[in-house]
């Protein structure tokens, strides 16, 4: 990650919103780069295997899901939800510390 970049919105914060924006698929590729320097390719990988392995057959996952399971299955690295905060939230200045039961 270049943390000096500008912060970027990957996602429409709107629950019933079906369109992906069309920088998500540039900077997204990039968030997953930065994400497997952080967490490791294998694990970033295991990772990503392990949680769509949970979802049931035609279910969803949250980009809030996403962020919460790499980061309990990678060791809570801040990094990590500060990648999410930056670069796809779109928020300035450090992520808030998740509560405590975050990963229980």
């Amino acid at each position: 990650f270049n943390w000096n970049d500008p912060p970027q919105e990957l996602f429409d914060p709107h629950p019933f919103a079906r369109d992906t924006p069309d920088i998500a698929y540039t900077v997204g590729r990039r968030v997953f780069a930065g994400l497997g320097a952080i967490l490791g390719v294998a694990q970033l990988r295991a990772a990503m295997a392990d949680l769509y392995a949970s979802i049931p057959p035609l279910g969803s996952l949250t980009t809030a899901e996403l962020e919460r399971h790499l980061y309990c299955t990678g060791g809570e690295s801040a990094e990590v939800r500060q990648a999410f905060w930056r670069f796809v939230y779109a928020n300035a200045g450090q992520a808030p510390a998740p509560p405590l039961d975050y990963c229980g």
